[in-house]
């Protein structure tokens, strides 16, 4: 391409890392967008439906996977037994 110009072939390595770094710098851009949205999110809570509007008003529930924990909630710990005296 660059004819055996030595010139003409610096110059066409110069544009392709200056394309690479244009794209490499776009990337990061994106990269920090998106890091930046998932810690407003975390700390918004989001993808959390409020309290209110995901329980039922009175009555008995027929929820089967209610004593199930979600992922990512604790269990609760094991009961243990009594302490006996010495």
């Amino acid at each position: 391409m660059s004819g055996g110009s030595i010139f003409a072939y610096e110059q066409l390595v110069e544009q392709k890392m200056l394309q690479q770094q244009k794209l490499m710098m776009r990337q990061q851009r994106q990269q920090q967008t998106l890091m930046r949205q998932m810690q407003q999110g975390a700390r918004n809570g989001a993808g959390r439906a409020p309290a209110d509007s995901t329980r039922k008003k009175g009555g008995p529930t027929s929820n089967s996977d209610s004593a199930t924990p979600k992922s990512g909630a604790a269990s609760p710990a094991p009961l243990e037994p009594p302490n006996s005296p010495d």
